[in-house]
C-alpha cells in the first residue's frame, strides 16, 4: 500500500507541475508568437509619460476588437517588439499592488466595455514570465457587437486595431453578426 500511496503523490505532483507549467509555457509561447490578428502587446496600464485614462482606453479598444473579431489576448508587460518589461512599475504605481492593479484593469473594463462583457468575454490573469509579472488578458469573441464607450466600433485588421467608421462599422456587423 504504501508504493502505491508514494506513486499517487509523485504522479498528483507531477499531473500539478504539468498544469502549472503550461499555463507558464503558454504566455511565454504567446509572447514568442508576437502580435498578430489574435495576440496584442501593451507596455503598461498607467504608464509616466500619456495620461492614465488613455492607456486604459486603448487596452479596451484592442479588446473590443478582439471580441469583435475572433477573439484573441492582450499581454501587458511587454512592449510592442516582444520584450518582456513587467508591469511590476504599474504595482508600484497603484496602492495596494497587486490588488490594486487588477481592481483598476477591471474598473476601466467596465467602464468602457460595460459589465456584462467584462464579466462574461474576458478573462484576467497575473502571470510569471522569467523574473517578471504580466498580465493576460483572454478575450472570448462576441456574439454581438462590442463598442467602447457605446458608440466606437473596432476590429482586428493583421496585427493591428482599427476603429471603423459608421457606414463601414454597419456592413462589417450584417456580416459578421448574423
Amino acid at each position: 500500500a504504501t508504493n502505491d500511496d508514494e506513486f499517487s503523490e509523485v504522479f498528483q505532483n507531477w499531473l500539478f507541475s504539468q498544469f502549472t507549467s503550461s499555463a507558464k509555457k503558454d504566455v511565454k509561447d504567446l509572447i514568442e508568437s508576437g502580435r498578430s490578428k489574435t495576440i496584442e502587446f501593451e507596455e503598461r496600464l498607467i504608464p509616466d509619460s500619456e495620461s492614465k485614462e488613455a492607456t486604459k482606453i486603448q487596452i479596451a479598444q484592442h479588446i473590443s476588437a478582439f471580441a469583435n473579431t475572433a477573439g484573441g489576448h492582450v499581454i501587458i508587460g511587454v512592449d510592442k517588439d516582444g520584450q518582456i518589461n513587467g508591469i511590476e512599475q504599474d504595482f508600484k504605481t497603484v496602492t495596494t499592488g497587486q490588488e490594486g492593479f487588477q481592481k483598476q484593469l477591471e474598473d476601466a473594463l467596465n467602464k468602457h466595455l460595460g459589465e456584462t462583457f467584462a464579466s462574461q468575454k474576458t478573462d484576467l490573469s497575473l502571470e510569471t514570465v522569467g523574473a517578471k509579472s504580466v498580465c493576460l488578458i483572454e478575450v472570448a469573441p462576441s456574439d454581438e457587437p462590442i463598442y467602447i464607450d457605446g458608440d466606437e466600433f473596432y476590429i482586428r485588421d493583421g496585427d493591428s486595431t482599427k476603429q471603423l467608421g459608421s457606414r463601414d462599422a454597419e456592413k462589417y456587423i450584417k456580416k459578421q453578426f448574423r
